[in-house]
């Protein structure tokens, strides 16, 4: 008789949870690098990323009402939170490192300085988005020598999209292809599906564009604030001629090859439970690691202020 009520009441409890659940949207994509797989939720506030790689699965789950992100690690057991601040931590953190080493290197004799430009000839061979995200890492002395090597102006290029094929089948996804630019250098091919063609709205992916915000200061400590990401759906329409989904993308290396490949196999409007978006409680919290960064951080200057003394 127990044993009877205790599955009524579970049948009970799992209505009740089937009955939390928001309108959403769900994506499927793969990834060329490691054969990940990703899965994607998203509802007006929220939004659920699962990605199943060599490295394992790990989750992140963004949440725009709380603006903030958990960072899951399944394997762990375990996660951690990011929040706005801390996103701008890492910023300030980065730019003043920077200016750290800078003065550093002025301090080098030109026999050393000649050296440490040796030593990033590999860099040529870095996909473009990588190689300019190192670039904004660089002394500025070094980055001087490398531009001037490779002819740039001081002005920097513009990101280019250049439409070159209409209605591709990508998966299922009648897309337009687009080769992306800047000056000489191509740096990807966007296969663009209109969000009307895959039965989306405007609405149905708001909360990418509030994701972007909220990685904003990353997004340019890497040199990536003009990545598509970060084109919003108003600069889509300015940009396409319409807003839409990436259902496939291309990296291109330095040296003309493919260095990457992402492409969006599944979208569907369905219900999403709300517990999708919310930590479980059989996770263990974990410190955030941006404050061991801080700390570290003013562990150095700390020494620095002593060696000045």
């Amino acid at each position: 008789m127990r044993r009877s009520t205790s599955f009524l009441t579970a049948v009970v409890l799992a209505g009740l949870f089937t009955s939390l659940a928001v309108a959403g949207v769900y994506l499927e994509g793969k990834s060329s690098t490691d054969k990940e797989t990703s899965k994607m939720y998203m509802s007006q506030n929220a939004m659920r990323m699962e990605v199943s790689g060599s490295d394992g699965d790990n989750v992140i789950i963004y949440r725009g009402d709380k603006d903030l992100c958990w960072i899951i690690k399944q394997k762990e057991g375990s996660y951690f939170t990011i929040t706005r601040a801390d996103i701008e931590k890492i910023g300030t953190m980065v730019a003043d490192t920077k200016e750290m080493i800078n003065q550093q290197m002025q301090q080098l004799t030109p026999e050393q300085k000649e050296q440490m430009k040796q030593a990033v000839e590999s860099m040529k061979n870095m996909p473009p988005a990588q190689r300019e995200m190192m670039m904004k890492m660089l002394p500025d002395f070094m980055k001087d020598a490398m531009e001037a090597e490779d002819g740039q102006s001081a002005a920097p290029a513009k990101k280019m999209y250049n439409k070159t094929k209409s209605s591709v089948n990508v998966n299922g996804f009648s897309a337009t292809q687009y080769t992306v630019t800047k000056g000489s250098q191509k740096l990807e091919e966007i296969y663009m599906a209109k969000l009307s063609s895959v039965g989306l709205s405007k609405s149905d992916v708001q909360i990418i564009e509030k994701f972007a915000d909220f990685m904003r200061a990353i997004t340019k400590m890497a040199g990536q604030e003009d990545s598509f990401f970060s084109l919003s759906l108003n600069e889509q329409e300015k940009t396409f001629g319409f807003a839409g989904v990436p259902v496939k993308s291309l990296i291109y290396a330095a040296n003309g090859s493919v260095d990457s490949s992402n492409e969006i196999t599944k979208i569907e409007k369905r219900s999403l439970s709300d517990a999708l978006f919310n930590v479980g409680s059989d996770l263990k919290e974990k410190k955030n690691p941006m404050d061991q960064m801080q700390q570290m951080d003013q562990m150095k200057q700390m020494d620095q202020m002593k060696q000045m003394q």
